[in-house]
């Protein structure tokens, strides 16, 4: 049969024949490219087959149509879902010598396949492609190591945070959080967090969030100024996450490092929004700390005070707090002037007014007085009261 009609048929196994039999290099091409476009053809035998064809075979082209096809096959399929244990034995030999390859591609290829199998050998082999000389090769390398938890393969990651490549940093910043048993870690992403690289930064800034610890939450308040907008927007969610995950007995001293960094940096509109978004997430503790947060930006934006008016109606009583204590902080006429409005509407009102008395000032003083001689409602009436009080007590201001 043809070429053709093997391909027709989804005859794989025969394709795979003319792929190791034929001596013509533009068939054993044709049939290396034909099998990488069949999905039936993620099979053991054939993979070994390309893998083969992609390390031994007499022709560059071929050699490179066949690691076309293993990587078409991977992004299909997986190889992880067809390098099995059982099949390990016989296609990570082919791996490990592929890796040793002049071809670029080929050793690439290779990484791949062994990332996918299991075992000592495919480990050092994976290990030792850290050091690879082509950065393409490294970069495949980094991908591949990231998802393994053996922890010489994860040493030899975190080996890789000053490699040249921009793309192989991004991934070890993204990854080495994952492993925060090792005690390299929280350091080299700190380090990645200051890369020269914004793509660099950003993946270190959503990384930041997985430790928890003062140094962490320190540096993602600062990142929040950072030039790169990505950058600022992964620190918004990550800062919030680790506020969200502190242990308990050191949330207090966490909070009071994230406040002192956030205050000294400009948040920029979007990156407030993105805060403001966490408003809006399911998680209780991630809206109680972003209602937090917002009010210890330095420079509020009217899009930070329009989300913290609308906190007040939480239903979550502490995050509606949080959020009436951030107006406070925010101050100004713009923040005056929401909560004020805030104090008409049925699900703001009875947090407005409590907000009303932490802003202070003679606007509020009129609103909070009209409240308790005007309003209908017993409790709004109280809290009007209660608030007023503090605005007749100067130790309150001071």
């Amino acid at each position: 049969m043809s070429l053709y009609e093997l391909e027709r048929e989804k005859d794989t196994e025969g394709i795979a024949e003319v792929l190791r039999d034929s001596d013509k290099e533009a068939v054993r091409k044709r049939a290396a490219e034909i099998l990488g476009r069949i999905p039936e053809s993620a099979g053991r035998e054939i993979v070994k087959g390309l893998v083969e064809a992609a390390t031994n075979d007499s022709s560059r082209s071929v050699r490179i149509a066949a690691v076309g096809s293993l990587k078409k096959l991977d992004e299909k399929n997986g190889l992880a879902n067809v390098v099995s244990d059982d099949g390990a034995d016989d296609v990570v030999p082919l791996a490990v010598e592929g890796k040793r390859s002049d071809e670029r591609a080929v050793r690439a290829a290779s990484i791949l396949l062994l990332g996918a199998a299991d075992g000592k050998r495919a480990v050092e082999a994976l290990v030792d492609a850290a050091d690879d000389p082509d950065k393409q090769v490294r970069e495949v390398a980094a991908r591949t190591i990231k998802e393994t938890d053996h922890p010489a393969a994860v040493e030899a990651l975190i080996s890789m945070s000053d490699d040249p490549s921009p793309k192989v940093r991004e991934t070890v910043a993204d990854a080495v959080a994952e492993h925060a048993e090792f005690g390299d870690s929280e350091e080299v992403v700190l380090e990645l967090s200051e890369d020269k690289n914004g793509s660099v930064r950003r993946a270190a800034a959503s990384s930041l969030g997985s430790f928890g610890t003062e140094r962490a939450v320190r540096r993602e308040a600062e990142m929040l100024g950072d030039g790169y907008e990505p950058v600022r927007l992964s620190a918004a969610f990550s800062i919030v996450e680790s506020l969200s995950n502190a242990p308990t007995e050191r949330s207090h001293e966490i909070r009071k490092s994230a406040a002192k960094a956030t205050e000294k940096c400009a948040v920029g509109e979007r990156t407030a929004e993105a805060l403001a978004d966490v408003l809006g997430a399911d998680e209780r503790a991630a809206r109680r700390n972003a209602a937090w947060l917002l009010g210890r930006v330095s420079q509020p934006t009217g899009g930070i005070v329009n989300s913290l008016i609308e906190a007040l109606g939480d239903e979550d009583e502490t995050t509606a707090r949080f959020a009436a204590n951030s107006l406070a902080e925010t101050g100004g006429s713009k923040a005056e002037k929401a909560v004020i409005e805030a104090t008409e509407v049925e699900d703001t009102r009875e947090m407005a007014v409590f907000a009303l008395g932490e802003l202070g000032g003679e606007k509020a003083g009129k609103v909070l007085s009209n409240l308790v001689d005007g309003t209908e409602s017993d409790t709004v009436r109280e809290k009007a009261f209660s608030a007023l009080s503090k605005l007749d007590d100067p130790e309150t201001h001071i």
